[in-house]
């Protein structure tokens, strides 16, 4: 848990902010995903279960996080990564992690998924092992479970400083959903930026993981407000602009390194919630960040050449 008095000067913020360091999780590469993977394989071990089978992009921090875990526990992981026609994509960042830690690695486009998906299951099942299929992100029960506990590690770690606002990236909606049901009994406000979602569909997704948490674990004591922003997708995932790209350089010369894809979209909204007074000059704002220095390494900052 950080201040950046830096970073509220170089984005011209009135308020008191801290910054929970997710991007310092530590392991499997850091990042809110790598906080998902650790509790998906303790769910794992306790079932035996012996392959992780999963997807998402060429620089998905959860297919990252998952290759990485599988190598650490000896393992094995298959990822399904979607491409599109046509497309270019740097062999860098996360992909790269998942090469080299030895996943097995398929790639298909997105109407080819769900097809995928079955078929490496059987195969495994057919060898003998006891796969686990994991929807991309990690969206599932064990993930809103690691961000319930999340809530609370960082109400110890705040202490009498009681935040707010809580802002952060909001994707598969397991992360956002556990900050929800975490911060439940206290005045602390969750706002969850979108990094691809539209506003309805993002919502309810974030419902089904607080109801499905109630079902199955605890009854959710508290109000759960869900507050899903799709303001500054950029046009959808992995879409960037140049004011976007101006705010993430801005961030980097203050010391804070945010991506493009997830933690960057979070601190423009941010930044634009202040400016347009929904969240009032001298609030206490918790800003989560959820990691994305792969994705920022593979993004359009990358791809130049350094000679003499």
């Amino acid at each position: 848990m950080e201040e950046q008095p830096r970073l509220l000067a170089a984005l011209d913020l009135d308020i008191e902010l801290r910054i929970k360091r997710d991007d310092l999780y530590p392991m499997a590469g850091g990042g809110i995903k790598a906080r998902k993977i650790e509790y998906i394989a303790r769910d794992m071990i306790a079932h035996g279960q012996d392959v992780i089978v999963t997807n998402g992009g060429p620089q998905s921090n959860h297919a990252r996080a998952s290759a990485i875990v599988a190598a650490i526990l000896g393992i094995k992981c298959h990822l399904v990564i979607v491409l599109e026609h046509g497309a270019r994509y740097l062999d860098t960042g996360n992909i790269l992690l998942m090469r080299l830690s030895g996943a097995e690695i398929e790639y298909c486009t997105k109407d080819q998924l769900a097809t995928r998906m079955d078929c490496a299951m059987d195969t495994y099942r057919s060898k003998g092992h006891n796969p686990r299929y994991v929807w991309g992100g990690g969206h599932c029960l064990a993930g809103t479970v690691a961000f319930v506990d999340a809530a609370l590690e960082a109400q110890e770690q705040c202490g009498d400083w009681i935040p707010d606002f809580l802002v952060t990236a909001s994707a598969t909606g397991s992360t956002q959903a556990g900050f929800a049901i975490g911060y439940a009994r206290t005045p602390t406000r969750v706002i969850g930026i979108s990094a691809a979602r539209d506003k309805v569909r993002g919502s309810q997704i974030v419902r089904d993981c607080v109801s499905e948490y109630a079902d199955h674990v605890l009854p959710v004591s508290g109000r759960v407000d869900i507050d899903f922003r799709d303001d500054w997708t950029e046009g959808g995932y992995e879409r960037t602009s140049p004011q976007l790209l101006e705010l993430i350089q801005g961030a980097a010369r203050a010391g804070v390194f945010v991506d493009p894809t997830y933690s960057g979209k979070a601190l423009n909204g941010l930044v634009n919630l202040v400016m347009r007074g929904e969240i009032p000059s001298g609030s206490k704002v918790l800003f989560w960040h959820t990691g994305g220095l792969m994705n920022l390494q593979a993004s359009a900052f990358a791809g130049g050449m350094i000679c003499l």
